[in-house]
C-alpha cells in the first residue's frame, strides 16, 4: 500500500507539473482529473475535469459525462448526477456506447445507484436492462427494479452480495463499491445511521469479515457523520468479538476514534494491539501511529501525541499527515 500511495503521490506531481507547464492543454486537466480521482479526492477530480472541458477536450476514450455522474455521485451530489445519468439514458448510451467501451461500466454502477438513491427505481431498472453486468451485480433482472422501496433497496442489494462474490470473485471492488454508497447514501439521506446494521448482518453471518471491514472503510469515507461513523463503529466492534486477530478491523476502529473523538479507550486499545502484530496489508504502521496521536490530542495529551507522529515519521519519513500535524502543535515547552 505504501507503494501504492507513493506512485499516486508521484503521478499527482507529474500532472501538477503538466497543467503548469501547459496550462491551456485540455489533455493535461483530463489527466490530473483521472489521477487525483484515483488519489480519492473526487471534488479536485470534478474541478480538473470541469477544466478540461471548458477547454475543448479531442480524446474520445472515455464517456466524460459517465464519470462525471461517478464524480458526482461520490460527493453525494445525487440530483446533479441524475440530470445527466437521465441524458445517457435517454441518449442510449448505457446499451449502445457502454457496449463499445465497456471500462466505462462503473458509469453505469453509478447511475444506476443514483437512481435508486433518488427514488427511480424504473430508470435503475433501465440502466440494469441495458447492461447485463448491473444486473448480474445487484442480482436483480431489470422489471424487478420496479418494487424496490428505499429501505428495501438496502436488504435485496446485500443479500445478494455474498452470493455475487463467491460466483464471481473479479467483481468484489465493483460489489463492496456498489454496496458501500448505496448504503451509507440511503442511511445518510434518512438520518438513520441503523440502516448500516443489514447489510453487516448478511456479511458476518456469513463470515465475510474481510469484505464487511472493506464496506466499513469505505462507509466511513461516505458518510461523515459522527452517528453515521459510529454506527460502523459498533459493526466493527462485533467482527472483533468474532475474529479478534483481525488486524483490518481493529486500525478501522482506531481510524474513526481518532476520526470523531468519540470512543476513545476502544480506539486506543485497538490501535495499540494492532501495532503488536506485523502490519495488515495496505495499513502500514505508520498510519496507525498518525491515528494514534490524533486520538492523543482529542485527549488534549500534547506530548503523547508528539511521540505518536514522531514514531510515525520513524517509520516513513515521507509521510505527509504526521508532518503536518507535528507542524500544528504547539512547540514543546
Amino acid at each position: 500500500m505504501r507503494s501504492q500511495r507513493r506512485a499516486v503521490e508521484i503521478a499527482q506531481a507529474w500532472v501538477d507539473q503538466w497543467v503548469a507547464a501547459g496550462p491551456n492543454e485540455a489533455e493535461a486537466y483530463l489527466m490530473a482529473s483521472r489521477v487525483y480521482e484515483l488519489a480519492g479526492e473526487d471534488g479536485a477530480a470534478l474541478d480538473y475535469l470541469d477544466t478540461a472541458e471548458s477547454l475543448g477536450v479531442e480524446s474520445d476514450m472515455e464517456n466524460r459525462a459517465g464519470r462525471r455522474v461517478a464524480l458526482l455521485a461520490k460527493l453525494g451530489r445525487f440530483d446533479a448526477a441524475v440530470v445527466i445519468a437521465d441524458s445517457l439514458l435517454d441518449a442510449g448510451y448505457f446499451r449502445s456506447l457502454l457496449a463499445r467501451m465497456p471500462f466505462n461500466f462503473p458509469s453505469a454502477v453509478w447511475a444506476t445507484q443514483v437512481y435508486l438513491l433518488t427514488g427511480k427505481p424504473d430508470k435503475a431498472g433501465a440502466v440494469a436492462g441495458a447492461h447485463g453486468g448491473i444486473r448480474r451485480l445487484c442480482g436483480l433482472e431489470p422489471g424487478e427494479f420496479r418494487r424496490i422501496e428505499i429501505p428495501d433497496t438496502l436488504d435485496v442489494l446485500i443479500a445478494d452480495a455474498v452470493v455475487v462474490l463467491e460466483r464471481n470473485r473479479s467483481e468484489r471492488p465493483l460489489v463492496r463499491e456498489c454496496l458501500a454508497y448505496a448504503l451509507l447514501g440511503v442511511a445518510a439521506r434518512a438520518g438513520r445511521p441503523e440502516l448500516v446494521r443489514p447489510a453487516f448482518d448478511n456479511l458476518i453471518g456469513a463470515r465475510e469479515f474481510d469484505t464487511a471491514v472493506e464496506v466499513a472503510g469505505i462507509a466511513v469515507n461516505s458518510d461523515t457523520t459522527v452517528a453515521g461513523r459510529l454506527a460502523v463503529l459498533e459493526q466493527l466492534r462485533r467482527i472483533v468479538e468474532i475474529d479478534a486477530a483481525n488486524l483490518d478491523a481493529l486500525y478501522q476502529i482506531g481510524r474513526i476514534g481518532a476520526l470523531t473523538g468519540q470512543e476513545l479507550d476502544l480506539a486506543r486499545a485497538s490501535l495499540e494491539e494492532y501495532l503488536r502484530h506485523p502490519p495488515a496489508e495496505g495499513l502500514p504502521h505508520a498510519a496507525a501511529q498518525w491515528r494514534l496521536g490524533m486520538i492523543h490530542e482529542h485527549r488534549g495529551d500534547v506530548d503523547r501525541a508528539r511521540e505518536a507522529y514522531e514514531a510515525s515519521l520513524r517509520l516513513d519519513p515521507e509521510y505527509g499527515p504526521p508532518k503536518a500535524a507535528l507542524e500544528r502543535l504547539p512547540p514543546k515547552q
